[in-house]
């Protein structure tokens, strides 16, 4: 008698080819033998030609297995979602539950409601208007921006400092300069 584990010749239960291999081990000479004749056993016919999903490569592999990629690689790959645009400039987020790239973006996308200081009051008016227009009372070269109402900050009346100093000291002072209602309408800078 032969021992256990000892190796003698086979045929595979596949292909038919001989194989060594120790007795009540195994059947076929190779896995590939193993998985065609287990499909046969299903009723499937073998294995079937795929083409990947991502890098369009043809594969061979049984039906019942529906691979749809060649490999981990292209698996990977097509798991892999693309990050979010920047709700503000449009440049990809650092994390996926990111809405904006930076803090500056973030920042920018705020509204603003008023102004929490002088300083920033001040900021948001020279953003909104940087070039210095003519005096809306004489004509003379504009120096200051002024604001009838301080929760309007894009509402700005250029003057030049006397007529700016008029306008503050109004009806304190006798022999005042009446103002325009409302600025007036100037060209738009070239």
């Amino acid at each position: 008698m032969y021992a256990y584990g000892t190796p003698f010749s086979k045929e595979c239960g596949f292909c038919g080819c001989r194989f060594t291999a120790p007795q009540n081990r195994t059947s076929y000479c190779s896995k590939e033998c193993s998985a065609k004749a287990a499909s046969r056993a299903r009723g499937e016919g073998g294995s079937v030609e795929t083409r990947c999903g991502v890098c369009k490569k043809v594969f061979a592999d049984f039906k019942s297995n529906n691979r749809m990629f060649c490999s981990s690689v292209c698996r990977i790959k097509a798991r892999k979602k693309p990050r979010p645009a920047c709700l503000l400039c449009g440049r990809p987020v650092r994390l996926m539950r990111n809405r904006y790239c930076s803090k500056r973006c973030s920042n920018l996308s705020r509204p603003k409601p008023g102004t929490a200081s002088w300083m920033g009051f001040y900021q948001r008016a020279q953003r909104a208007n940087p070039r210095p227009k003519p005096c809306g009372v004489c004509g003379a070269p504009g120096v200051v921006r002024h604001h009838e109402d301080y929760t309007k900050t894009e509402e700005v009346w250029w003057l030049c400092r006397t007529c700016h100093q008029h306008e503050h000291h109004r009806g304190r002072k006798r022999g005042q300069r009446d103002r325009p209602s409302a600025p007036p309408v100037l060209p738009p800078d070239v």
